[in-house]
């Protein structure tokens, strides 16, 4: 199987290769596709005279992966011999990297020089779109990362010319005039340096006035990554540049303190999606966050795209505590409150259940008539939510299109909750539906 991570050889040799056969596709990927037919082929082939009759491609395959190591390792003489043997400077890997991909990572530029002169294309790309100078810049060439730009004149504003680099390598592109804000599918270079937390790079790049609030596709900024990647060294830095701070709230308090305080960032300030500082320290359920923000003018009643308060995400999510801060602030909405008690109630969170009831006029008999809260409790099965209901004057003989909230403890065949239900209210007194009782229910499921 280790011949099949090389696929440099011609397609007029790779169709007659006994691993290859008819389809010229490996083994290994015809077990990929569940080819049966093409498997058996191969497995019935005698070994033997496979081996003596495709002896020679064999040797090309192994030969060209020794290519590609010495061009690595900056192996010169080996190079040569391999050549002479017959490998082929052109060849390719299945990851589509070139003899010049492989000379990228060498520690000296022999390998890549002669790559060069024997006419493989400076601009080649594998399948990930990265060129020699991306490799040379990741593994942290500098000798190669000058050679390319200084001598080659290579394009440096290349897609993902910053890969993993290193200040150094980062300093020759910049000297060479990079462009800073280059995109890579919605992610710049500052992005990336804040996710990994490099420091010395990232100041490199904000010395070139690279844009600190610049923003992903999803309204992403380079603060959001470094805070995200716990890299607050990184932060303060982009802070002290004016980064704005409501994309990046991941619940620590001294960090927040000091945006709000001493930036001067606003507070109410909203990503694409809409949302403010306060959206996200609640839907993270950080509570001194959110206690700070509420004190330092956080819009308490803030919506984002879809309508939803602070509130909304803390009920949903049944973050009791956070939900007791937000909800004495709040300006009551009423058709809100009604929203988050049905979810409430769904979801069996009776703690919120109860919040909500402390601190809003419900309507008790709208809740009945027009929402059925007592069936949806009873429907799912929530014992806890049926009493807490009942407790609140729910009538257990309120109709839903003809059927009660007894009706449906019977249908589901759940004794516990049928004797639960019936205990509130006497038999004769149960809505009957189509002339049948609540015993003619529970006596036809078997």
């Amino acid at each position: 199987m280790l011949l099949l991570d090389i696929l440099s050889i011609s397609e007029a040799q790779l169709t007659r290769n006994p691993f290859y056969l008819d389809s010229g596709y490996p083994l290994h990927i015809e077990i990929w596709d569940n080819s049966n037919r093409k498997i058996d082929k191969i497995i019935k082939c005698d070994t033997s005279k496979l081996e003596k009759t495709h002896c020679g491609e064999l040797s090309i395959v192994i030969n060209q992966q020794k290519l590609f190591i010495a061009l690595e390792n900056d192996n010169m003489q080996q190079v040569e011999e391999c050549i002479r043997a017959g490998a082929d400077i052109f060849g390719r890997d299945l990851r589509n990297v070139s003899c010049l991909h492989f000379s990228a990572k060498a520690p000296n530029t022999n390998a890549i020089e002669f790559a060069l002169e024997q006419g493989l294309s400076i601009n080649s790309k594998d399948n990930d779109g990265q060129t020699a100078l991306h490799v040379a810049s990741k593994f942290n060439r500098l000798k190669t990362v000058k050679y390319l730009v200084e001598v080659k004149h290579f394009l440096i504003n290349g897609r993902d010319v910053n890969g993993k680099g290193r200040e150094d390598v980062v300093k020759v592109l910049l000297d060479h005039e990079a462009n800073v804000s280059a995109c890579d599918d919605g992610v710049f270079p500052l992005h990336f340096f804040c996710s990994w937390g490099h420091i010395k790079v990232l100041k490199l790049l904000l010395d070139k006035n690279a844009d600190v609030n610049i923003q992903t596709n999803l309204g992403l900024t380079p603060l959001h990554y470094a805070a995200q990647n716990g890299h607050h060294d990184l932060a303060i830095m982009l802070l002290d540049h004016k980064a704005l701070i409501d994309r990046a709230l991941f619940g620590d308090l001294p960090f927040v303190e000091y945006c709000i305080q001493k930036h001067d960032n606003d507070i109410n300030a909203k990503n694409n999606e809409g949302e403010t500082s306060l959206h996200l320290a609640s839907r993270g359920n950080f509570q001194h966050v959110v206690s700070f923000l509420i004190d330092k003018g956080a819009e308490i009643d803030a919506k984002d795209n879809n309508g939803h308060t602070a509130l909304y995400f803390t009920c949903i999510n049944n973050y009791k505590d956070v939900v007791h801060i937000l909800i004495n602030k709040q300006t009551k909405d009423y058709k809100e409150r009604i929203q988050l008690l049905i979810i409430a109630v769904i979801k069996a969170y009776n703690d919120i259940v109860n919040i909500l009831f402390q601190n809003t006029d419900f309507d008790v008999a709208e809740l009945e008539h027009e929402y059925h809260l007592l069936h949806e409790a009873v429907r799912a099965g929530h014992r806890m939510i049926v009493e807490n209901l009942f407790k609140r004057r729910f009538q257990i003989d309120t109709e839903r299109d003809s059927s009660t909230p007894a009706y449906f403890s019977t249908i589901q065949a759940s004794f516990n909750r049928a004797i639960f239900c019936y205990q509130r209210v006497p038999i004769k007194q149960l809505k009957i539906k189509e002339g049948r009782t609540p015993l003619h229910f529970s006596s036809s499921i078997r």
